[in-house]
């Protein structure tokens, strides 16, 4: 009521003897106003749609074992265990004080651990085997001897079983979490390497290095469905594999092509090739984007997944090596490993927005998302460095080379992609209150 009584005050005229004082009409105050409060409102939805508002730093440094190489978490994000990939190792860390509980040892070149119901499933290549731990008990409970060189772990969490590409053999082989036995075999093309479960976990995808295929299998039947030809040429490298969320699409990185294979998950038919940068190393699948990290361009290339075309290219730090996505904030985690630090993108505007430097060549990161923190493997400074999602408590690097990023010595925490937002807003709210002002002056000074 008292803001109607001022307007009424500034569109009435004024008697004052022989003169009348008359100010600007209604309509232009009206005008005036509205128009800013609609700017105040755009600005406010505009920095508040999409807009990543956390800060990220390193919270802690844990020693391990020799070139660690990858880490898994348990359910309750209590515990993670880390593959340590000389020395044959594996190191279980308490994710609360973040120190080193035991450091166990495995068959030769232990390579990548799957955890579910608090026990750890680690791949040695060259032993051939899984080790299965007790991570309560802290000590190994049973090796599976599998076919060759196991490269690589994808674990179904519904059904309990864990599947395992064996490199040197050239098959997959499947292992029941409860029962700790092997319940089935599949034949693949030479070299199998990377894998990937379709979101409803019917639908098993391997990359075949050797061959430049990608064969698709019927995790149900234990069976083949069909094997397609990737990349550009046949000794195309496919060298990594995602697939969409909704499962629509399975994307296949083919390093010595440089090119991302987009495949129709439902008939299994190449809609198109898409082009990265200088010899592409991961990739990762966001909504309906694709980003694949190059190590010789220090860059990042954005696909378009849904039209098979590239959306464009962000610059990172040099060598960037693992990516991974963080539901929490929509943002992607690059591991840039000769920079020893993570670059943070907003997967919604496609931009870097933070950087925190970490251990000594970080190679790959995973997200503790009962905890929401992420947890980096730096190989050469035998660290894994953990960093946490809007916290203020920091701490150094391993390396001593500063904490996250930073200005003389001062930390700058990442509060949002647009940072002045508030201030044009306020800047607009002052402009208003200037208006009224102007508007009122003018009252004083026409008359007639």
């Amino acid at each position: 009521m008292r803001e109607l009584s001022l307007l009424r005050g500034l569109t009435k005229p004024l008697i004052k003897g022989k003169k009348i004082y008359r100010p600007m009409s209604s309509r232009v105050i009206t005008t005036f106003t509205g128009l800013i409060v609609v700017l105040v409102m755009v600005i406010g939805a505009s920095s508040s749609a999409g807009a990543v508002t956390e800060e990220f730093g390193l919270v802690g440094v844990s020693h391990v074992g020799d070139n660690p190489v990858d880490v898994a978490f348990t359910e309750q994000g209590d515990r993670a265990v880390v593959v340590n990939g000389v020395g044959n190792t594996v190191s279980i860390i308490d994710t609360g004080i973040r120190g080193e509980l035991k450091r166990l040892y495995t068959q030769d070149q232990p390579l990548r651990v799957e955890i579910i119901n608090r026990v750890a499933f680690v791949a040695t290549m060259k032993g051939s085997t899984v080790s299965v731990i007790d991570i309560d008990n802290k000590s190994t409970v049973k090796s599976i001897h599998v076919e060759g060189n196991p490269k690589d772990l994808v674990l179904d969490r519904e059904r309990g079983v864990l599947y395992v590409s064996n490199f040197g053999s050239s098959s997959v082989q499947a292992i029941d979490t409860e029962s700790l036995e092997i319940v089935g075999t599949v034949d693949t093309k030479s070299n199998p390497k990377e894998l990937v479960l379709s979101p409803d976990g019917y639908r098993l995808y391997v990359t075949n290095l050797a061959d430049g295929v990608l064969t698709v299998i019927d995790t149900e039947e234990l069976e083949i469905v069909t094997e397609i030809q990737v990349g550009e040429t046949r000794n195309s490298f496919p060298i990594d594999v995602e697939v969409s969320d909704d499962g629509s699409r399975v994307y296949v990185l083919n390093q010595k092509d440089e090119v991302v294979s987009v495949v129709n998950a439902e008939t299994n038919n190449l809609i198109g090739n898409v082009g990265t940068g200088n010899f592409p190393w991961k990739i990762e699948a966001v909504g309906k984007k694709v980003y694949v990290s190059n190590l010789e361009s220090a860059s990042v290339t954005v696909i378009d997944g849904e039209t098979a075309s590239q959306l464009g290219t962000i610059e990172v730090g040099d060598r960037p090596w693992g990516l991974t996505r963080a539901e929490r904030g929509g943002v992607l985690f690059v591991a840039c490993s000769r920079s020893d630090r993570i670059d943070v993108i907003d997967t919604a505007n496609d931009e870097v927005i933070d950087r925190v430097d970490v251990g000594v060549q970080p190679l790959r990161v995973r997200i503790n998302k009962p905890r929401s923190e992420a947890f980096t493997v730096d190989a050469k400074s035998n660290t894994v460095s953990v960093i946490g999602f809007g916290t203020d408590d920091r701490v150094e690097p391993a390396s001593g080379k500063g904490g996250t990023t930073k200005s003389h010595g001062a930390y700058i925490p990442f509060v949002g992609r647009s940072p002045g937002v508030n201030t044009v807003t306020l800047i607009l709210l002052l402009i208003a209150a200037g208006g009224l002002v102007a508007i009122w002056i003018g009252r004083k000074r026409q008359f007639i």
